[in-house]
């Protein structure tokens, strides 16, 4: 299994393409980019980048390291989406009830939903014959 913190380190150099201006964006010192590299190389068993100066040039195998990275961050990143689907605090909560039970809930349901913008709290105050008949439907 490739180390997660190298592979990324990997992935914003070729992004941006300066050893660096990569580590100011990553917080971390440009020889530990660097060391990153040479873990991440050493883990693979075969050159990254062909070092030019200050510069650099992929390698066949930096190249096509790069490209798979890029798709594993992608993937990783859909299933961060799919699993943040079941967040309680993300989507719509219809909520049904008598108007005075609305009225008190109503400032709690407020208050709960201001930190959270992507949840939708729909309160509705309705007889309990039409609430039971809608949630019968």
């Amino acid at each position: 299994m490739l180390n997660q913190q190298w592979l990324t380190t990997f992935i914003k150099l070729v992004e941006i393409g300066h050893f660096t201006h990569t580590a100011e964006q990553l917080f971390m010192t440009q020889p530990g980019v660097s060391q990153h590299i040479k873990k991440l190389e050493q883990q693979v068993g075969v050159d990254l980048l062909i070092r030019i100066g200050k510069s650099f040039e992929l390698t066949e195998a930096g190249i096509i390291l790069h490209q798979r990275a890029l798709v594993w961050q992608q993937q990783q990143q859909q299933v961060l989406s799919q699993l943040a689907v079941d967040d309680e605090h993300i989507g719509e909560c219809r909520i049904a009830c008598s108007g005075s039970m609305a009225l008190l809930l109503y400032p709690h349901l407020i208050d709960y939903q201001l930190p959270y913008n992507q949840l939708q709290i729909y309160l509705e105050a309705a007889p309990n014959k039409r609430i039971i008949d809608s949630v019968m439907a």
